[in-house]
């Protein structure tokens, strides 16, 4: 009880100090009250039967004080007297609206922001592109041209066949490196005949485009890693003949050593010197003869050569001991 008493004690001391910065004191009530408490002068008038009138009496001074007091300080009296005992008197928020105010001040418009965001896109793609056009490049340095191979004498142009196929037969690095070849397989294969097959094919690719040898048919007497002339014969499984020595007629050709024997030029594999070697047979015969074989392919017999323009009986009855397929 002793407590309650005390708080109460001190909200009515809280509120009498209010009451007095609010309202005036007892003197200044006084001051102002005095004038409006004086009569107002009485003019002389005529004696009269009747009495005057008694004046009105003046209003009260808490009335006057109240009055005088804002609306505001009024309103702050009349909470503060209606609190309830114990109550503590809590000051008023600051004006919301006031808040409002500052951010709709400091809030940014929406177009604003759009142009702001296409200025900071057109500063990043300036930035990409000036670094996309600024960067180091790399240079592309030509590669030098590889020394060209200096070619190996060999017979000219005008000396060499229109057929082609004449002469040793150059390395290559595989088929497809040079012309076209076309050879004769025969003996013990699948398809034995013609075959055209690329430049710089070998022995054994010959023998695949035949269908490769019969069973049991003995290889080992070829080469099969021997690069392929145009219009050569190759026989698969059969023994080549023995040379037979010939006689040559003497002084005939004009050759040194005429008389000793000789062994048999292949008709299918002899280049245009060999050809021109042989008696009774010039350049322009042995061209001849190349061209033949060219264009119809390896002779399949020795009488297949009176074929040729050129050649005689007489000239036929020389060559024959000295040539073979």
């Amino acid at each position: 009880m002793g407590l309650g008493a005390a708080k109460r004690q001190a909200i009515n001391e809280t509120v009498r100090l209010r009451m007095a910065a609010l309202l005036p004191t007892d003197d200044e009530q006084v001051g102002a009250a005095a004038p409006a408490a004086l009569p107002p002068p009485i003019s002389p008038s005529p004696p009269s039967a009747v009495p005057p009138a008694p004046s009105s009496p003046p209003p009260p001074a808490s009335t006057s004080a109240s009055a005088a007091l804002p609306p505001a300080s009024a309103a702050a009296v009349g909470k503060s007297a209606a609190l309830p005992p114990g109550a503590v008197d809590v000051p008023d928020p600051p004006d919301a609206g006031a808040r409002i105010r500052l951010a709709s001040v400091l809030a940014l418009d929406r177009r604003a922001v759009a142009g702001l965001a296409i200025l900071l896109l057109f500063a990043v793609g300036y930035a990409v592109q000036h670094f996309w056009l600024a960067r180091p490049e790399a240079v592309a340095v030509p590669a030098l041209a590889a020394a060209s191979a200096v070619p190996e004498p060999g017979p000219s142009a005008a000396d060499s066949p229109s057929g082609g196929g004449a002469g040793p037969p150059e390395a290559s690095s595989g088929p497809g490196a040079g012309p076209a070849v076309v050879i004769d397989v025969g003996g013990r294969v699948h398809l034995p005949g013609l075959h055209t097959l690329p430049g710089g094919s070998r022995v054994a690719d010959a023998l695949r485009a035949a269908g490769g040898p019969l069973p049991e048919t003995d290889t080992r007497g070829l080469n099969l890693a021997r690069v392929l002339t145009d219009g050569e014969q190759i026989l698969v499984g059969e023994q080549a003949q023995a040379p037979v020595p010939v006689q040559v007629p003497g002084g005939a050709g004009g050759l040194p050593g005429a008389g000793a024997p000789r062994t048999p030029v292949s008709l299918n594999r002899a280049t245009l010197e060999q050809l021109d070697a042989l008696p009774g047979v010039g350049p322009t015969l042995a061209q001849r003869i190349l061209a033949y074989r060219a264009s119809h392919g390896s002779f399949r017999s020795i009488d297949q050569l009176r074929q040729v323009s050129g050649i005689g009986a007489r000239t036929f009855a020389e060559l024959r001991p000295l040539l073979t397929l």
